[in-house]
């Protein structure tokens, strides 16, 4: 399962993917739009971080084909101009960017998720908080893959503006009895302009992707970073780290049996070992991988959630089959090729979660270097954060 590459009857996966990313995102130079249906202005935050991802894996598979770079590099603006904005309030105009944003420096307001329904909705629009992150990770991608440090600088823009607001203090600080995780709360999803926390659904591994993707970024800038820049991603990688190590029994129980958390802790258990919480975190992914991979093909299909299990599949792609029973990497290869011939009911969500499930690409660590040590230069100005970074020691 954690092979190179898998054959998939006379094509490789890197050929399945390259038709998949194709067919969703556009043969022309000009990109394709996902439906209305499905997203507001064509984009889903979600699905591009992911499509970010997958162009940058056949950009590498085949040896740096321009092509895949464009697609990655158009597909990252395109977000921007359309997920940094807010909502189409008047048909043939276009709404300005979020918050302090400019074309410069896109991404001071954060980004929204594109959900075609309004944030006052359960499930509608707004910042979520696991969408911005695997966005920023998808520009530290960019950036290394490109040797292009701009992007990486633009994930640490997103997370600093993001982390001040999603970050939320519950109860004055000051005592040291009180444990970090019970001062600070992290909203999972907000208004889109980040002045309100909105209900939505808790996710224990929300607090642990995030301190890796935190400290990702932060190795990205290397050495010689602006020492206000790195002091505000090393105090919201902190508290994120020491919130996750004080989640509750009950929510890794639940984190458990869901199968999107669980490709979230394979995912850190990769790009996080040697962590703290590394070998901890391999353990339990590893425990409840074993009784997801055996449990979820005798539930209805309606019962469950199929990119959540093709992210947990691409997570096991960072595993190697020796340390994993003979029944487990046969259950996962039948989960696999159980969602090839679905994947078109879950429309993009599911063609873009297939690609890193049956290929791995970039989302192993061994594909491309964790990080090149960027300084922070070129194409940068520090101004870009004035007004942000000077206010994430309150958070």
């Amino acid at each position: 399962m954690a092979g190179f590459l898998r054959k998939e009857g006379s094509r490789t996966a890197a050929q399945v993917a390259e038709e998949l990313l194709l067919t969703v995102y556009g043969r022309s130079k000009e990109l394709a739009t996902f439906s209305q249906a499905a997203c507001d202005r064509g984009r889903l935050l979600h699905a591009d971080a992911v499509g970010v991802v997958n162009f940058l894996s056949l950009y590498h598979y085949y040896d740096k084909p321009r092509v895949f770079a464009e697609k990655a590099r158009d597909l990252v603006h395109r977000v921007h101009d359309v997920l940094g904005r807010g909502r189409v309030l008047k048909k043939g105009e276009e709404p300005p960017r979020l918050g302090e944003a400019t074309d410069e420096n896109p991404l001071l307001g954060g980004l929204r998720t594109g959900k075609v329904m309004g944030e006052n909705r359960p499930a509608g629009d707004g910042q979520q908080w696991y969408a911005t992150v695997m966005w920023a990770f998808s520009l530290n991608r960019l950036a290394v893959a490109l040797d292009d440090p701009y992007y990486n600088t633009l994930a640490a823009q997103l997370l600093i503006v993001s982390g001040i607001k999603f970050l939320q203090k519950t109860i004055p600080a000051g005592d040291e009895a009180v444990p970090v995780s019970s001062i600070y709360t992290l909203a999972t999803r907000m208004s889109i302009d980040l002045s309100q926390a909105l209900p939505g659904q808790h996710r224990a591994s929300d607090t642990l992707i995030g301190a890796l993707v935190v400290g990702i970024v932060l190795n990205g800038m290397g050495p010689n970073a602006d020492a206000q820049i790195r002091k505000s991603l090393e105090g919201i990688e902190k508290r994120l780290t020491r919130m996750w190590e004080g989640t509750s029994p009950e929510e890794i129980e639940k984190l458990r049996s869901d199968p999107m958390q669980v490709g979230d802790l394979l995912m850190a258990a990769a790009w996080g070992e040697r962590r703290s919480w590394s070998k901890d975190v391999t353990d339990m992914s590893l425990d409840a991988l074993k009784c997801l991979t055996m449990s979820l093909p005798g539930m209805p299909l309606a019962q469950r959630f199929p990119p959540g299990e093709l992210w947990m599949l691409s997570g096991l792609r960072n595993i190697e089959p020796s340390a994993l029973p003979t029944e487990v990497n046969e259950a996962a290869q039948e989960l696999l090729k159980f969602h090839g011939p679905r994947i078109s009911m879950w429309g993009t969500m599911g063609s873009a979660y297939y690609i890193p499930a049956s290929f791995g690409g970039c989302y192993q660590p061994r594909w491309i270097p964790s990080c090149k040590g960027y300084a922070y230069q070129q194409r940068n100005d520090p101004s870009m954060y004035q007004g942000n970074v000077d206010r994430v020691g309150d958070v």
